[in-house]
């Protein structure tokens, strides 16, 4: 294993020490389970099975069990992980009861939200109905929903980090809003069906991310700056540079959300993310001094000096108060850390 993933999952197990006692034989069910969220999540609980004797299995829910194979053969080898191959939106249930269900599978890029909205939403609605009829068939102990900042919608300029209290949402006139729409209303489901059926279920409003398995030339600046500058290319910011965001570090998500499956208030949102905010010129600054590379920053839009201020930032005193998590790796250091990550896999592949 790449030290700096070693050196990751050690910190997340430490962080977490206090909760892996509840996974003691336990059947976890996981969708999304091969995406930048699910890889973390899995290899996290293979290492955690194997360092607390755990004795727990996960069966993770995913449209190509060969391709994830392919890509991570020695993850996928694992006896504790079940690949099950299906559509979150009508997989058949796995028999037998289960303790935890992590509910991570839905498609985050801008690109599908703007070209397939009905599939979006579809799939978002359908598969999280889908995913609780299976939590309550299966008498499950919690549930962790993967929700998103999305729900939110367009903040206003006075708003500078958005609370979970936030009464906004998404613009239902605008068909690009299927993403966030179709997260508020699951969240929703997930609160109905804690108030009908009993179910424990919690919600991660998750932010911008960055580490090492962070997909490259995808809509994700962060990942398609660092892929710019492995090919000693331009770094292209496609707009003005001006939006705001703040980026949370792989081992700092791990920690958050396993943290909030077990011990989040049931029928509750936690925002989930960096309160450390820069804007998208200042990200591509940092990438570009970390690579120490020749790159020049290419920004391809003149600010709008009018238009309001464009930021996608949480408020987290939530967790911090009620779940005593906190942000351990510093922006710097999570640019670090990812660039050297991708650097070593690039010169391995030596082609991304």
């Amino acid at each position: 294993m790449n030290d700096i993933i070693s050196q990751d999952i050690d910190r997340i197990l430490l962080d977490t020490s206090d909760i892996w006692t509840n996974f003691s034989n336990a059947n976890i069910f996981i969708t999304g389970g091969t995406g930048y969220f699910g890889i973390w999540m899995l290899i996290t609980f293979i290492e955690a099975n194997r360092r607390f004797n755990l004795g727990a299995n996960a069966y993770v829910l995913t449209r190509s069990p060969e391709r994830f194979a392919a890509c991570f053969p020695k993850v996928a080898a694992n006896p504790s992980l079940h690949m099950i191959s299906g559509d979150v939106r009508f997989f058949d249930f796995p028999k037998g009861d289960f303790s935890y269900v992590i509910h991570f599978a839905a498609d985050a890029s801008a690109q599908f939200n703007v070209s397939a909205p009905r599939e979006m939403l579809e799939t978002i609605v359908i598969g999280g109905h889908h995913v609780l009829e299976f939590a309550r068939h299966a008498n499950v102990k919690a549930l962790l929903f993967a929700s998103s900042g999305a729900v939110y919608g367009s903040l206003p300029s006075s708003i500078n980090r958005v609370s979970e209290d936030y009464k906004g949402g998404p613009d239902i006139g605008d068909f690009r809003s299927a993403y966030g729409e179709g997260k508020r209303v699951v969240e929703l489901m997930c609160n109905i069906a804690v108030n009908e059926w009993g179910l424990k279920a919690s919600s991660a409003r998750c932010f911008a991310q960055i580490g090492p398995y962070m997909p490259l030339h995808s809509s994700f600046a962060a990942g398609n700056f660092i892929a710019d500058a492995l090919t000693e290319k331009n770094i292209v910011i496609t707009g003005d540079g001006t939006p705001f965001r703040s980026y949370m570090y792989s081992s700092d998500l791990m920690t958050w959300l396993w943290t909030i499956l077990v011990k989040g208030e049931h029928g509750r949102a936690y925002n989930v993310g960096s309160s450390d905010v820069r804007t998208i010129a200042e990200l591509a600054q940092f990438i570009r001094k970390e690579f120490d590379c020749k790159s020049e920053i290419i920004i391809e839009k003149k600010p709008d000096l009018i238009a309001p201020r464009n930021q996608y930032t949480p408020d987290i005193s939530r967790a911090q108060n009620e779940l005593k998590l906190s942000i351990q790796i510093s922006l710097e250091d999570a640019i670090s850390r990812t660039v050297a990550w991708h650097r070593e896999a690039y010169a391995a592949t030596e082609k991304y």
